[in-house]
């Protein structure tokens, strides 16, 4: 429903009549309604790097599929214990373990080679010695170090659900297991639309009053890094036109399911993307979202695309993007769990209050055992990377509790 919405500037509430602002919550649930991969495709396992699962992965074999050495030392045949063995062989990784292996006798082995059936144990280097021409045990062990059929995994196991994101750790399971390529979700092409006549592309000269377009590159980064394709326009900046807006819109969403405007989202006589949208046919979701920055973002349906307006300041448009785009996006990905990285943490310092919720972009800190959230690194304190927090509007005392997310 619309109803009177509001937004803040310097401090200062303004009413605007008619609009539908929606909180931060409800903006995401709109933006991932009815959102899905645009089907799938086999990969080779080398281009599968943080791509997203089609189907269950299933394990073809055992891991190991035969008894393997755990460690360096002598494979012994053992009912009884005793302390003197015949070396018969050595046995190598790769290397075919022989056909007949008695009790008394010995292989000298490396870890990961392929064991006879019988063995009972393989006894460390450290503990054994050579004692006129045969393997003396020093003492009797205590573990077998030996890898069973199947210990790692078993034939037939859920390696990865659908909808796991396919990092580093499961593509060497999956390699090891000689799977040589997956049935993997198709990126999300995402266009990137920068709007401004204040902006000029990086390399040529400023007129007055212009700056450099920073934008661009800012978006199209994060949407590689977070698992989709940025389409670009040739033309680094679109004017304050409505005429070269409505193109540059209809170009981008011939090809793509979503478009991130950037610009124009304010609500003064400047700002064109609301009514280049409605001139369009647009049908908007949502045109304001509860929450600083970012009160007067929008989002809106152009047939099948996804137009989604965030404000032109850099700062504001990358914390916008990691809260407000980033769970559409894995739900375009097939991510199965869109929003599992957010967590509590401490705030370092005090955040005062605010007239509404608001975004930060704070460090995440950590010091004897403990973790903050803070813009100063205390003198103890590891900085382990960036995070977004969430600060309600009656902000927090040093030590409250947050919710954050590490990008």
């Amino acid at each position: 429903m619309e109803y009177n919405g509001f937004y803040y500037d310097n401090e200062v509430m303004v009413w605007i009549m008619n609009e539908r602002v929606v909180s931060l919550e409800a903006a995401i649930e709109w933006l991932c309604e009815g959102a899905g991969p645009d089907g799938s495709e086999t990969l080779p396992l080398e281009q599968c790097g943080e791509r997203v699962a089609a189907t269950d992965i299933k394990a073809p074999l055992d891991m190991p599929p035969w008894p393997a050495a755990k460690v360096d030392g002598y494979a012994v045949v053992w009912h009884q214990w005793q302390r003197h063995y015949e070396v018969i062989g050595t046995l190598e990784a790769g290397a075919p373990p022989p056909e007949r292996f008695a009790e008394g006798q010995a292989l000298r082995v490396f870890t990961g080679a392929e064991l006879p059936v019988s063995s009972s144990v393989v006894i460390r280097d450290e503990d054994a010695e050579w004692e006129n021409g045969e393997l003396l045990v020093r003492a009797m062990p205590r573990v077998r170090y030996i890898a069973p059929v199947g210990s790692r995994v078993r034939q037939g196991a859920v390696l990865a659900p659908s909808g796991a994101v396919l990092g580093i750790e499961s593509l060497e399971l999956l390699s090891s297991l000689g799977i040589a390529d997956l049935s993997v979700y198709r990126k999300p092409r995402v266009g990137v639309l920068v709007s401004g006549s204040e902006l000029q592309t990086p390399g040529q000269e400023l007129g007055p009053g212009q700056i450099y377009n920073s934008n661009r590159i800012m978006y199209s980064r994060m949407l590689c890094a977070a698992g989709a394709e940025p389409v670009l326009l040739p033309a680094w900046t679109v004017p304050d036109c409505e005429e070269d807006l409505i193109a540059a819109i209809d170009e981008l969403r011939a090809d793509c399911g979503v478009i991130i405007l950037c610009g124009g989202s304010g609500r003064g006589g400047k700002d064109l993307s609301k009514a280049v949208l409605e001139r369009m046919g647009a049908e908007f979701l949502f045109t304001g979202v509860d929450v600083k920055p970012g009160n007067s973002s929008s989002a809106a349906r152009l047939g099948s695309c996804t137009i989604i307006n965030l404000p032109g300041p850099p700062a504001a448009g990358r914390l916008l993007f990691y809260t407000l785009v980033l769970p559409m996006l894995r739900r375009l990905r097939g991510v199965k769990d869109i929003d599992d990285d957010w967590f509590e943490v401490a705030l370092l310092r005090a955040e005062h209050p605010q007239p509404m919720r608001s975004l930060r972009m704070l460090s995440l800190l950590s010091a004897k055992g403990q973790f903050w959230v803070g813009s100063n690194v205390r003198s103890d304190a590891v900085c382990l990377g960036e995070v977004v927090v969430d600060v309600p509007p009656e902000g927090g005392k040093a030590g409250a509790i947050v919710n954050a997310r590490l990008i």
